[in-house]
């Protein structure tokens, strides 16, 4: 999975540290998902708990990785087709350090905890003010 993705597969993302990367179900296995490398996809550790947070729905299309919110929209735009990135929301601390190194350190409880929490709240409240303005858009 690595070789294939070359790190997290959620476009605009460069993390590509194996300690940061977990294997994903495209289809879960309770859906009738495989356990093989053609039913997973490599996502970091804050991309996958976005993706069960908001219940995304994951596969690729001509071999990159899209993602659509519950009610179809499309929530990760594929850097290539509009010519710059389009990150998933993300509300870091810039304080906070991007990585540890695995070598003996004592755990940064404040960055463990950062990266445990990720900003889900406000990332959750972002969706729901931009749902609401398209709501009040089409209405």
């Amino acid at each position: 999975m690595l070789v294939r993705d070359g790190g997290c597969a959620r476009p605009g993302c460069s993390e590509d540290r194996p300690e940061r990367l977990h294997a994903h179900h495209l289809r879960h296995w309770l859906h009738g998902g495989r356990t093989d490398v053609d039913d997973l996809v490599l996502l970091c550790d804050r991309d996958h708990g976005a993706v069960h947070d908001l219940d995304l729905t994951l596969h690729r299309r001509a071999g990159r990785l899209v993602a659509h919110a519950v009610d179809g929209t499309p929530v990760w735009q594929d850097e290539q087709a509009d010519g710059g990135p389009a990150p998933l929301v993300h509300v870091a601390d810039p304080s906070l350090p991007l990585g540890w190194p695995a070598n003996g350190e004592r755990l940064d409880l404040r960055y463990a905890i950062g990266v445990l929490l990720d900003n889900r709240e406000v990332l959750r409240r972002h969706l729901q003010e931009e749902a609401a303005g398209r709501l009040r858009l089409a209405g």
